[in-house]
């Protein structure tokens, strides 16, 4: 019987089917150990975001989108929702979160971005102040006795201080500087964690006048008024909160700066990215290492410093001659104490506030967005008379009127 060509090609087949099945399950198995890892990937990528959610909204991709949002958007947008609340002369303002933050003389309130009431919160508060960091919102009585620090959702620290408080900070951690009156000492520090634990006290014997705390928690700068002779001199101390022994703190501070006698006392003090540590003075703004080394001073040539926002790189400054009336000039320096560049400003400005890479300046007739270059972002006719605003870190911000806010998009 003649031989023919089936068997060998059965065989064949049969051979490369037995040779290509190992091959199916190592794919299948790279292709599980694939949707795993991609899997894996995805879970910790939302994981990283979400702790790092607040400072990506401050991310050079947030100011891209922005940047173009005004290349395309002709007009600046006005939300359609009023964030209603209680009108009154005294009341402190501060954003937080997407919405508003209200303190009155007797109710902190914090609303979404259209106007719901997220947390309410009835004190008394003669001299209302109010800060607000990523995560927490801190309201304080100025001179009184009253303490709250408070999240979107509840109220996580409520005291009533034994003396008078002088003034408090709040950092993006939730850490809270809390400064009062002291028996036999002129000023008491205490620094608590944002669970509102003590992590360190400082009995002062000299005034004073501001705190700062470092973003990381791990330090503070103290002004202090210092009485020498017949001199009222400012002064600066460092200390490293980390250290639990209060007295290696108190006699062993990380650093002392004293400025110049004719700097005048320190009005307030700033911890700032890259280890810098910002002193607005009675007649300059200083820039110091963390180890009290002097960087850098503006020189304002005899100008008369009437407002100041720290933004994300540096500071906005605005000043003016005291014969020069309605005119004054913006200058924006970096953390080393350069100036970036300034612009002059020939109209009188009704309210400046800045936040994250942003200043805006409102006068009668307009409202005007610098980015952190000092370049003219928006300009837009103030339509609806807004006197008062508040510059969010997205380039946003709130328009306040005298019992309601609104949010503006330039």
């Amino acid at each position: 019987m003649p031989r023919t060509t089936d068997e060998p090609v059965i065989k064949r087949s049969f051979y490369e089917k037995e040779q290509k099945r190992p091959a199916l399950k190592i794919n299948r198995m790279l292709s599980v150990v694939f949707f795993v890892v991609f899997f894996l990937a995805v879970l910790g990528g939302l994981g990283i975001f979400w702790l790092l959610r607040d400072d990506l909204e401050q991310s050079h991709l947030r100011q891209f989108t922005r940047d173009l949002s005004w290349s395309f958007r002709p007009r600046a947008q006005i939300s359609a929702e009023k964030i209603i609340f209680d009108g009154q002369r005294d009341n402190a303002y501060a954003p937080f979160k997407d919405g508003l933050a209200v303190l009155t003389t007797n109710r902190l309130v914090c609303y979404d971005a259209v106007g719901k009431e997220l947390i309410s919160a009835e004190r008394s508060f003669k001299s209302p102040r109010l800060l607000s960091s990523p995560r927490n919102i801190l309201a304080y009585d100025r001179g009184g006795n009253t303490l709250v620090l408070a999240n979107d959702r509840s109220i996580l620290l409520d005291i009533r201080t034994e003396r008078p408080i002088i003034t408090a900070k709040l950092n993006r951690q939730g850490y809270v500087a809390l400064v009062t009156q002291a028996e036999g000492y002129k000023s008491l520090l205490t620094v608590m964690d944002a669970g509102g634990v003590p992590v360190f006290r400082y009995f002062s014997p000299d005034y004073i006048i501001d705190v700062a705390l470092s973003p990381d928690s791990g330090m503070c700068a103290i002004s202090f008024a210092v009485f020498e002779g017949n001199w009222i001199k400012g002064h600066i101390r460092v200390f490293d909160i980390t250290k639990r022994d209060a007295d290696e703190i108190i006699n062993s501070p990380a650093a002392v700066i004293r400025p110049k006698d004719e700097d005048g006392l320190i009005s307030e003090v700033f911890f700032q990215r890259g280890g810098k540590i910002l002193a607005v003075g009675e007649k300059n703004i200083s820039f110091y290492d963390l180890d009290g080394v002097l960087l850098n001073s503006t020189d304002f040539s005899g100008r008369d410093l009437l407002d100041y926002s720290v933004m994300n790189t540096g500071i906005a400054v605005r000043t003016a001659r005291t014969y020069t009336g309605i005119e004054s000039q913006l200058e924006l320096y970096d953390f080393d104490g350069n100036m970036v560049d300034s612009t002059e400003l020939k109209e009188e400005i009704i309210c400046q506030s800045g936040g994250g890479d942003y200043v805006t300046l409102v006068t009668s007739r307009s409202i005007r967005v610098y980015d952190s270059k000092l370049s003219l972002k928006s300009d837009e006719p103030n339509e609806l008379g807004a006197r008062q605003i508040l510059q969010r870190d997205n380039g946003t911000m709130f328009l306040i009127f005298n019992d309601y806010a609104l949010i503006y998009s330039p």
